[in-house]
């Protein structure tokens, strides 16, 4: 029983022994949450019921600890950590331990959670400007995005750069003021620093109730309500009337909210010049309940099955869909404004909290179900390759249908060698890859045997069945992955930003990653000259899965230069030559090589 328990600890994202909970507590009031959840063969889900998000901001904005607690409301972790690792476990997604001893995150890291029956694939990424590739490739690949900014710190540097990255992918996404605890925190001055520094038209959907050591909850402007975060881990949210000091600041800013969604969207802007008072299915919906009572299955189809569907309009709606059928949006009542206006990516929807504290996750993960994209709301292309010598390309629409009527394509945009083998992280962007079928690299044409196909949570690859009641455990590979679903394959050679297909010579490739110029360099090499073998091992590696780190042999100074984004990164990468390669290293500045030349004549 204990290594069974050891195992399903390791399945669900824990390290050590399963804790005892009373029957009658359940997991409220304890840091303990059973309610695990995971899709292995993602072909059941619909595109409406898949949100691939990431979550970014400058350095030390509360990344990572947003994304702890995420994983821990939506019962995807039996229990928080600290980042820095002081308890000696550490954050589930700071899986490196120099992340940890650091307190920063060095690589982007992939989950995949499950909130309110919607499957939601996360990837959190470092807010350091060191590394700024894991970012680029991150967004290159979501259809979403929180940008997390600090209360205290605001807009700063960083969060600048990740604004111009998801413009530059065009990424739709929400907006998350942390630390609302702290000593000094004024989200109404981060909001001013994202209009006029990132030039958004964004606007409170939340404004706090109390800040700094009286931050107490939130007040959504939309539903007209305060929300507290009750219980030990702040796992019981609760509803209550709009505190009476509060009522006059939520009116003026439920109204400042009105205006800005109008200035974005032309239905609401219709509203708005009529004079006419929006209600709050004018302003949101949910997109789950949009696509349950405005389409329904076809007679003999079951809703369990990959359904097939057909507009409701077509017949008449009974019971819960009789109550809400004024939010069906082929009715004139302009349900989705917000939701409209952020995948346009013209208004910024701007919700607070506190993720150390606990206070405000909850509703930021509903906010994401009702206002990100599913993977069939974005239109990716990919270009097409002339048959003859003409360089000109042309652009095909990716199916996001999820199933194989269409050939496989996905965009391999990560590289990692890990504790499992060579991993290869893969968006697929249409049609189905099975385990065991045969794809094509189309930039090198090689052809590869997909051997094995997993999901990774951090760096744990991930059990797909088990019972526990019945005291068995299994381990299974994902069978299949359709379009709008991100993985992970073994042993695949390939370099970050190839793309593959089951069909050969398809001459179909999707738009690379955009990988920015080093801009420091460094002498590197190994303190033992016993050592080459492993220091030419870890250079291979580490050039392989980075783009930004490049290497070269200076043929006149002797020397290996290597170069970076930065000071820190190239740090890291001597450490880790260290750590994982027991390579000590030496660095230095380069060494310059001095020429003489004649510059003037000289009278003989």
């Amino acid at each position: 029983m204990r290594l069974l328990g050891a195992a399903f600890a390791t399945a669900v994202g824990r390290r050590g022994p399963l804790p005892r909970v009373p029957a009658s507590l359940g997991w409220q009031g304890k840091q303990v949450n059973w309610k695990v959840c995971r899709w292995c063969s993602s072909g059941k889900i619909p595109n409406e019921r898949i949100r691939n998000i990431g979550i970014s901001a400058h350095i030390d904005s509360g990344k990572t600890t947003l994304t702890e607690r995420v994983l821990y409301y939506t019962g995807r972790i039996a229990k928080m950590h600290e980042v820095k690792g002081k308890d000696g476990v550490g954050a589930v997604m700071d899986s490196m331990e120099l992340e940890r001893q650091r307190g920063i995150t060095i690589q982007s890291a992939a989950t995949y959670t499950m909130w309110k029956d919607v499957n939601i694939n996360i990837i959190d990424t470092p807010g350091h400007v060191d590394f700024t590739i894991e970012v680029e490739r991150a967004l290159r690949v979501l259809d979403g995005a929180i940008l997390v900014v600090c209360a205290v710190g605001g807009v700063q540097c960083q969060t600048m750069t990740v604004n111009r990255q998801m413009k530059r992918y065009n990424v739709p996404f929400l907006t998350f003021i942390n630390k609302l605890d702290r000593l000094g925190s004024n989200p109404a001055r981060a909001l001013q620093q994202m209009r006029s520094k990132l030039n958004h038209n964004a606007a409170f959907v939340q404004i706090p109730i109390g800040l700094e050591g009286d931050f107490k909850g939130i007040i959504d402007l939309i539903e007209e309500r305060a929300i507290y975060f009750d219980g030990d881990f702040g796992q019981i949210v609760r509803y209550g009337e709009i505190p009476a000091e509060f009522r006059a600041a939520a009116a003026d800013h439920r109204q400042e909210l009105i205006e800005s969604i109008a200035n974005s969207d032309e239905q609401l802007g219709e509203m708005f010049l009529e004079e006419k008072i929006p209600s709050i299915s004018d302003l949101k919906a949910s997109a789950l309940k949009i696509s349950h009572m405005c389409m329904r299955p076809y007679q003999g189809q079951e809703l369990s099955l990959q359904p097939r569907y057909m507009p409701l309009t077509a017949c008449t709606p009974t019971g819960d869909q009789t109550r809400n059928r004024n939010m069906c949006p082929n009715r004139n009542s302009n349900p989705l404004a917000i939701r409209r206006a952020t995948l346009s990516r013209s208004f910024t929807p701007v919700f607070l909290g506190s993720a150390l504290k606990n206070k405000g996750v909850q509703p930021l993960l509903d906010a994401v179900l009702d206002y990100l994209p599913n993977p069939s709301e974005v239109q990716n292309y990919a270009m097409l390759k002339q048959d003859d010598d003409s360089k000109e390309k042309t652009k095909i629409l990716m199916n996001s249908n999820r199933d194989n009527s269409h050939s496989f394509v996905g965009l391999a945009f990560k590289l990692e060698a890990g504790r499992f083998g060579q991993l290869t992280y893969i968006r697929s962007y249409q049609g189905e890859l099975k385990k065991g079928d045969t794809i094509c690299n189309t930039r090198t044409g090689k052809k590869v045997r997909v051997q094995r196909l997993v999901r990774m949570h951090a760096d744990m690859m991930e059990a797909s069945a088990w019972s526990l009641r019945g005291q068995k455990f299994s381990r299974q590979d994902v069978e299949e992955v359709f379009a709008g679903d991100i993985c992970a394959l073994f042993g695949i050679d390939c370099a970050s930003g190839d793309t593959f297909t089951n069909k050969d010579n398809s001459g179909l490739s999707m738009e690379s990653i955009h990988v920015p110029d080093p801009v420091i360099s460094i002498a590197m090499k190994p303190s033992n000259k016993n050592d080459l073998e492993k220091f030419s091992k870890g250079i291979g590696r580490f050039t392989r899965e980075d783009p930004t780190f490049k290497v070269h042999f200076d043929t006149e100074s002797k020397e290996t230069i290597v170069s970076g984004m930065g000071e820190l990164h190239l740090e890291i990468y001597a450490q880790r030559m260290e750590r994982e390669y027991g390579c000590p290293c030496i660095t230095g500045k380069p060494k310059v090589a001095f020429r003489e030349t004649i510059t003037a004549p000289v009278p003989v």
